[in-house]
């Protein structure tokens, strides 16, 4: 069955009851027909939950079958496209492919920035976790870089309230690792090129297996 879900997503199938409104949407960037971080989009999934209820490992079970079986098709389209994956209120599923579109808005949840050897992670919803997120948390812990959350950081962002010194970047699933134009760094930029090298060898082992 089908779903109806934002404009911009592709409808998905669904896990077999026509769904409803969304929850929430996860979109994880594909490269060449692939899932980079597959296992942490997983993890990132199973700890998010819907009005107080978890998703489940059933859940979660049902994700990481059907995410071969919607590449089959999806990703001869959209080879480096997104994969959607959406839930409803009452925790039934449905998963997509849709073409990647260009950054156009900003997530307080996203924001990253590197302030007097501290690293600020926007955060405003505690239930929304990430694979790129935990990527990075497990960077920071191998550089010894230490981490904070903040819920003030977009706004900071909209008022221009970063500092010259302030190295600023976005982590999100669907658009990977990427630079504030006007404050990035030394730090920013080794992060963008580990997210890059790990692009390039999922996009060597696809090429591999072909």
């Amino acid at each position: 069955m089908q779903a109806k879900i934002e404009q911009r997503d592709r409808r998905p199938q669904s896990s077999g009851a026509t769904l409803g409104e969304a929850a929430f949407i996860c979109r994880w960037r594909l490269v060449d027909g692939v899932l980079p971080l597959k296992a942490r989009h997983l993890r990132a999934l199973g700890y998010r939950s819907v009005a107080g209820a978890s998703i489940t490992k059933q859940h979660v079970a049902w994700a990481s079958e059907h995410i071969d079986w919607t590449l089959y098709e999806g990703a001869k389209q959209f080879p480096d496209g997104v994969l959607i994956v959406y839930v409803d209120f009452d925790l039934q599923m449905g998963m997509g492919v849709r073409a990647f579109e260009p950054l156009k808005r900003k997530s307080a949840n996203d924001l990253w920035v590197l302030r007097d050897g501290i690293l600020w992670r926007g955060w405003t919803n505690p239930s929304r976790e990430s694979g790129v997120a935990s990527l990075m948390k497990d960077l920071c812990r191998t550089l010894g870089t230490p981490t904070r959350l903040s819920e003030t950081l977009l706004e900071e962002c909209t008022k221009g309230g970063f500092t010259p010194r302030d190295e600023v970047f976005l982590a999100s699933d669907e658009y990977g690792i990427v630079a504030a134009p006007d404050h990035s760094g030394p730090h920013v930029e080794r992060y963008v090129e580990y997210y890059e090298k790990l692009l390039e060898s999922e996009r060597k082992k696809a090429a591999r297996h072909r």
